[in-house]
């Protein structure tokens, strides 16, 4: 008991509860603990309600997104401006919606929400876009302006590491850890849709029946904001670059040249700029260099980032830096997007060269990583640790085609050709990052040079077989495959 510790004082008992009055202190603590219960209430209603608002606000950008994507212009740009009003400090819905009203001619309004965007967070695509409204009004001295206020931010963007915004390029493996596919020149994926430039069209499925969205074949096939954009040759010679919206409703012709010496050998789009490399159509010479030029995505604002030199078969965008061989020092050079701060990082000596033709190895760089080919092996090099590791050639085959990332980094996709002849067969195989434990995932027979594309942890397999063109796409993960396209080939 407490008598046995210490004296107590011994209190009155209370009759009537309702006769009971607090001291000062407990009227002091009784308004605390009321104050606290008030502030928890308060801030779980502020933060529900704003909880609830970004709900509300990522279901209506992914709703315009997906107007867009099906060519609903006007609910795209109604679900963009209801997106605007529940988080008014963001620009991307402001930007989204001033590229909209930019492709529909509507300049001022254009205008007027790309520079909405810029005054919440400056980004190099808001003010190329700026510039492309100020152009197609014909003010070239604010249009101007706008494209140098545009090439900085691209040097800000870059220093700050942020997320690059990259289309599907085709014409090398790289941004594999994307979800968009790689490698090649006629798949790109964008949401369910898998998108193919067949010869006899473009098409797009999400697996089941193939739906033709366009007459024309291309090459080099970007999916970008609602938009694919590829390459077309001219049957008299020349080329045109076109876009056309993802379900095939409108097309047009963004930019073209009509001289029948000069073709493009790549192009991809990049943080809201087309890249393409141009060369003489009759190369000859296998070390007969190229330029590289930038444009906006409606074509205008042309710009030469390098001037000559470019080895057609090696140039990549990775972390803001192009990559590509110098046809006259024979090296392996980074720049930044205009074509400056160049920075030698491969000495390709003449043994990494094909003695047969002087030809430079594929090169490629993807994320931080350099993959190149010499002394018959491939060697992937990372350019954070300075460090290379052999890719060796599975048992059994004769040799590799081609290499991708997996999402997550975590495995290399491999093809390779197992038997060689007028039908020959090759496999897929994955492998660890560090080239061991290969497992093979898939053998098929194709009469042409197949492609490889890597989604996600998806590999799509583009082939040909009796007279047909074949897209099959294989889950690395459960080891099974779909065929998503079968179309006669039409030679």
């Amino acid at each position: 008991m407490i008598n046995d510790y210490e004296e107590t004082e011994e209190l009155e008992p209370i009759s009537d509860p309702n006769s009971y009055k607090p001291t000062g202190q407990q009227k002091n603590n009784n308004k605390i603990i009321l104050l606290v219960v008030i502030l928890i209430a308060a801030a779980a209603v502020v933060l529900g309600y704003f909880g609830i608002r970004h709900i509300q606000y990522r279901k209506k950008i992914e709703q315009a997104a997906a107007y867009q994507d099906a060519g609903k212009t006007d609910q795209a740009k109604q679900a963009y401006k209801e997106a605007a009003a529940l988080q008014k400090r963001n620009a991307y819905p402001y930007t989204q919606l001033g590229e909209i009203y930019l492709d529909q001619g509507a300049y001022n309004q254009a205008i007027k929400y790309l520079k909405l965007a810029n005054d919440r967070e400056e980004s190099s695509e808001a003010y190329t876009a700026l510039g492309d409204a100020y152009t197609g009004k014909g003010d070239t001295q604010k249009a101007a302006a706008a494209y140098e206020k545009a090439d900085k931010q691209t040097d800000t963007e870059t220093n700050q590491d942020q997320k690059e915004k990259a289309g599907n390029s085709s014409a090398n493996v790289e941004f594999s850890f994307n979800d968009g596919c790689i490698s090649g020149s006629s798949v790109a994926k964008s949401g369910k849709w898998l998108f193919y430039s067949a010869y006899q069209g473009t098409y797009r499925t999400s697996g089941g029946k193939p739906e033709k969205i366009q007459d024309d074949s291309g090459y080099f096939l970007n999916a970008y904001k609602g938009w694919l954009y590829y390459e077309c040759d001219y049957n008299d010679g020349g080329f045109c670059i076109e876009r056309t919206r993802t379900d095939g409703s409108k097309t047009q012709t963004i930019y073209e040249d009509k001289n029948d010496s000069v073709g493009v050998y790549w192009m991809k789009v990049y943080n809201g700029k087309i890249y393409c490399l141009e060369a003489d159509s009759d190369l000859g010479d296998n070390l007969k260099g190229g330029w590289l030029i930038s444009m906006s995505l409606d074509g205008g604002h042309e710009k030469t980032v390098i001037d000559s030199d470019v080895y057609y078969n090696s140039v990549s965008i990775d972390q803001g830096r192009i990559y590509y061989i110098d046809t006259s020092s024979r090296q392996y050079v980074s720049t930044n997007l205009n074509g400056e701060d160049s920075e030698n990082v491969l000495d390709f000596s003449d043994s990494a060269y094909d003695e047969s033709s002087s030809m430079p190895r594929v090169v490629y760089t993807d994320q931080n990583h350099v993959f190149y080919w010499m002394d018959k092996s491939l060697h992937v090099l990372d350019l954070k640790t300075d460090k290379t590791i052999d890719i060796k050639q599975p048992e059994n085959t004769v040799g590799y085609e081609q290499i991708n990332h997996d999402e997550n980094g975590k495995y290399y996709y491999l093809l390779s050709n197992d038997e060689r002849g007028k039908t020959a067969t090759y496999s897929e195989w994955r492998m660890d990052t560090d080239g061991s434990n290969y497992k093979k995932l898939y053998t098929f027979r194709s009469t042409k040079v197949p492609y490889q594309y890597a989604y996600g942890n998806k590999i799509c397999v583009n082939y040909y077989l009796d007279g047909r063109e074949r897209v099959d796409v294989i889950d690395a993960n459960k080891g099974s495959s779909q065929n998503y396209i079968d179309l006669p080939l039409d030679d």
